[in-house]
Parts: structure tokens; sequence; C-alpha cells
């Protein structure tokens, strides 16, 4: 407990210098490293990295994002980033032809989905400062820390004083219905804290300023709900791998991927929230 209590601190106050840089190269930095070792943590788990030049075709295409965004409108749907994706891809079917005795279909196409979905659910973070601006970015940034970590700090210590009906056993024997339950509780307390905050500090602690946020503390049970589908997500994975934790990089919690699981849900769903649910 006291690993896990030391890495969380060290956690919390590197997330505050990245939040520092919000709108600079350094944020988009840190969630392409963040994306990245998230990556090489499922490629190992699913043993894709025996193949090296796999892993780093692998690698190279999650980036793409990063360094060349994809665009939204339909004339440059032929951008330059989805160029490059089909380069890597046409690249990974060589791959596959040259060691066919050792690599085969289903291990370059688990690579591929990894090196798809892991920085698009990632990206979503990027996507929503840019779409929203600093300020209201970086908020709905703190919306989505919150309902992730928030509602996984009070499962843990709500299923510890109370659980008694498991949740899924079969695939996370430790989460209980209590747990789930006192974690969406302390979600929400933590984003009507960080609401409180952001309101004082724009200067508009006011009833209307409130009442503009409601539908947000609706939608925080959604978002935390989705984050225990992330666990849940990375739990099956480890069980079917035999793995404990994905990595070792956090003292205490594991990998990246242990501790980002839930954010890995629920940042897309939040953005798609956001971009066609502009009421919300």
């Amino acid at each position: 407990m006291k690993q896990r209590i030391i890495t969380a601190v060290i956690g919390l106050a590197l997330l505050a210098v990245v939040l520092f840089c919000y709108e600079t190269p350094v944020y988009d930095g840190a969630v392409c490293i963040i994306t990245l070792i998230a990556v090489h943590e499922l490629l190992l788990a699913m043993k894709v990295t025996r193949n090296i030049p796999l892993t780093v075709l692998t690698l190279l295409t999650a980036a793409i994002p990063f360094f060349t965004p994809l665009t939204q409108t339909p004339k440059d749907y032929f951008s330059l980033s989805v160029t490059l994706y089909a380069a890597s891809v046409f690249l990974g079917f060589l791959l596959m032809l040259k060691q066919h005795d050792r690599l085969d279909f289903q291990t370059v196409a688990t690579a591929y989905f990894i090196a798809a979905i892991v920085p698009f659910s990632f990206y979503a973070l990027i996507h929503i400062r840019d779409s929203f601006g600093w300020m209201q970015g970086l908020f709905y940034t703190l919306v989505i820390f919150a309902s992730a970590w928030g509602a996984d700090s009070g499962a843990y210590f709500a299923g510890r004083f109370f659980g008694k009906r498991k949740l899924a056993p079969k695939i996370s024997p430790n989460k209980t219905v209590e747990g789930l339950i006192g974690g969406i509780i302390s979600a929400l307390v933590l984003v009507v804290l960080i609401t409180w905050g952001y309101l004082f500090l724009i200067g508009r602690m006011t009833a209307e300023g409130w009442l503009e946020r409601v539908p947000l503390l609706v939608i925080t049970p959604l978002l935390s709900l989705a984050g225990v589908g992330g666990d849940l997500f990375a739990s099956v994975i480890k069980r079917q791998n035999g793995l404990k934790d994905f990595g070792t990089i956090m003292p205490g919690h594991g990998g990246i991927l242990d501790r980002f699981d839930s954010v890995f849900f629920i940042a897309p769903l939040f953005y798609l929230i956001l971009l066609y649910l502009p009421a919300a």
C-alpha cells in the first residue's frame, strides 16, 4: 500500500506538470509516450514482441496520428496519415510473406488492431483540446481523469470495506457490486469538486453556471461505467495470457495500461458525447 501511494503521488505530480503544459507540444508528447508504452505492453501480453521487425513497425504505425493527424474532411481523406497507414499495412503484408514460416496472419492482424485502437482512444485527449480550446478542453480532460481514477479509488475502498457481491468473479474476482456503486459516487463527488473549482477560477460561481454543468454530472456515472468496462477488458486480456499486470513501470500499480485502462474507454466515449451531443 505504501509503494502504491508513493507512486500515485509521483504520478499526480507528473500529471500536474503535463497539464500545466496543456497547450504545448509537451502535452502531445506525453500522450504519445503513454500511447506507445501501452501499445508495447499489449504487444508483449499478446507475445507479438517475439517478432522484432513487426514490433517496430507496429510502434511506428501507432505513432502516426501524433505526427500527421488524420483530417476529418472527406476532401482530405487521402492525406499523408492515411498514406502512411496504407504503407505500413503493405510493409506488414510483405513481412508476413517473407517470414511466412514463423509469422502468421493472426499475429499480424493482432498487431495492427492494437496499433489502430490504442492511439484512437488516447488521441481523443488531444482531440478534446483541439476541438474545444484549452479552457474547456482542460476542464473536460480533468473530468475524464476524475471519472476514471476517482471511480477506481472509490471502488477499491468501498469494495474493501463493504464488498460482498461479486461483480464479475470469473474475470476480476476482487471487483464487487458495492465497489462499483462506491466508485460511481466517488467519481461524482470528485467531478463536483472539479466543477466547483473550475467555475470559481473563471468567475462563474453562480446558479446559472452550476445549471450549465448539470448534464455533465448526469453523464459522469456513464463515464465511470465505461471505465469499469475498460478495466474488465484489460483483466480479460491479462487472464487469457496468464499475467498479473501489464508491466512494472509504475511500482504498486503495474504498467501504463493497468493505470490507464479506464481512460482507454472513457476518453473516446466522452469525446463522442461532446461531439454529437453538444447539449451535454
